[in-house]
């Protein structure tokens, strides 16, 4: 008798343990966003003669609006020919949710003027920029506009979740 009481307690001892460790947050994804970007230029193509770089967290808040304080770190390659590539990959992970609602946000915005802009030039850039989109994976926000955006969100996203 005392076996089986002994099998009992140590058997729901086990079970409270392993719902505890299922019941915990998920850990946040440790990824370094520039390295996903250059997997991404090399995978894909894209070369520094064609594309410029945002670097510093000024020019992401002047070109894009999004804030400083609500950035963990970006990586930014947009082209450097607008009238005739649509190309803009901008990969931020936002310090909290609702950085990334914030920041999500302001990625919507540059999709928004990205398609506006297009259907002036022409239709194939806005048909490139139509097939992309904003998305968000935890704290991570992504806007990917290339002719080929199914797949270098493919590469992106093999790194995020």
């Amino acid at each position: 008798m005392k076996i089986k009481s002994l099998f009992a307690i140590l058997f729901c001892l086990v079970l409270s343990l392993s719902l505890v460790a299922c019941g915990g947050e998920t850990a946040e994804k440790n990824v370094d966003l520039n390295a996903v970007m250059t997997e991404v230029n090399n995978k894909h193509g894209l070369s520094s003669e064609n594309m410029n770089t945002i670097s510093d967290a000024e020019t992401l808040e002047l070109y894009y609006g999004i804030k400083a304080e609500d950035v963990k770190q970006f990586a930014v390659t947009t082209t450097k020919t607008p009238a005739t590539d649509a190309t803009e990959i901008i990969l931020v992970e936002a310090k909290d949710a609702d950085s990334a609602k914030r920041v999500k946000e302001a990625l919507t915005n540059e999709y928004n003027r990205l398609a506006s802009n297009s259907a002036s030039y022409s239709p194939e850039l806005l048909d490139v920029v139509s097939n992309s989109k904003v998305e968000t994976v935890g704290n991570f926000v992504t806007l990917i506009v290339h002719s080929q955006a199914k797949d270098v969100t493919e590469t992106v996203y093999s790194f995020l979740k």
